[in-house]
């Protein structure tokens, strides 16, 4: 993680503003998500194509040229299945000036801006499934009675969707890492039927330090060693990055946090 940060920001992202979007999937399309990987490839390709759109839009700068790199997540805070994409876009377009290059920074979406993104991911996300067939819109009298068969990854995905167990235990309070870097305002949020997306964050031009730490932010791993215990019944708790409902564990069996380890492991070719 912290040598994929360094690398990043020394090697990849260009001294120029960053801005992180997020994109949080319906909670209908995350097992497809994460057991398909043609289908995670699309949906973070529809998500920065979107992304470098209104970037070059709100520039205004014809002709000009951005980027991004993708950080897609498989994971919750709870090992949870909550597959969604972390984008570190830069705020900023490019262009030819003479024998160099002029960095054009792009004023702050507005609200409406956000809200055209969501649109249009969801609808280019849709019409990329219905033409992959993995919708079936027939009615339910022409469909067959017969449940498809459910592999082994399947049934990893439904169990790491499914709710579980969880309980109040005894912890110490601690500032959660990377709160600052994982915003949710108004301003900077929009839905279209469960497609979320917030872009809050955002990091200035040189300031390698925080753009550094932001990289480390999306390239985490899914769970944190800190968090997990075993309890005197052989059972496993698993903190909680936030507390539900005063509720701040989820409690497993050592087979059920094998289960949901499994899943987070990306397919091949995902």
């Amino acid at each position: 993680m912290c040598d994929v940060a360094a690398n990043v920001t020394d090697a990849i992202l260009p001294s120029a503003p960053v801005r992180q979007w997020v994109l949080s999937l319906p909670f209908e399309l995350r097992g497809l998500a994460a057991t398909k990987p043609d289908v995670l490839t699309a949906l973070g390709r529809i998500f920065a194509e979107e992304v470098e759109r209104a970037t070059k839009r709100l520039a205004g700068v014809a002709g000009a040229a951005t980027g991004s790199i993708s950080f897609p997540q498989r994971f919750g805070g709870s090992l949870n299945l909550h597959v969604h994409f972390h984008l570190l876009a830069v705020d900023a377009v490019f262009d030819k000036h003479g024998e160099g290059v002029c960095i054009h920074e792009a004023p702050p979406p507005a609200k409406a801006d956000v809200a055209d993104v969501a649109r249009r991911v969801h609808d280019r996300a849709l019409a990329s499934l219905r033409r992959h067939r993995y919708f079936d819109e027939r009615p339910a009298e022409d469909r067959s009675n017969e449940p498809a068969a459910e592999t082994l990854i399947d049934a990893l995905a439904r169990l790491a969707l499914a709710g579980g167990t969880f309980v109040s235990r005894p912890f110490v309070a601690e500032q959660r890492a990377g709160e600052d870097l994982d915003r949710k305002e108004p301003r900077f949020s929009a839905t279209c039927n469960g497609f979320d997306v917030r872009c809050a964050v955002r990091v200035e031009a040189g300031d390698d330090e925080r753009r550094e730490r932001l990289v480390r932010y999306c390239a985490r791993p899914p769970f944190a060693l800190e968090r997990i215990e075993l309890m005197k019944d052989g059972r496993i708790a698993y903190r909680l990055k936030a507390p539900r409902r005063g509720r701040t564990h989820r409690v497993m069996t050592k087979v059920e946090l094998l289960a949901r380890l499994a899943i987070l492991v990306p397919t091949p070719f995902a």
